[in-house]
């Protein structure tokens, strides 16, 4: 495991895959309390970025 922190490159990845999850919850639920509480509803191999 590698701890990237929470600045610069560390924010960067948090912030994709947050994004990514938001993104995910819009797409498969009409309501959700709070965007904050996004989450992946599967494991799946969403580090292939392209």
């Amino acid at each position: 495991m590698l701890h990237s922190g929470s600045r610069g490159i560390g924010n960067a990845i948090g912030t994709y895959f947050i994004d990514l999850a938001q993104k995910e919850m819009q797409e498969t639920l009409e309501t959700l309390p709070s965007r904050d509480l996004a989450y992946f509803m599967e494991v799946r191999n969403t580090l292939m970025i392209t």
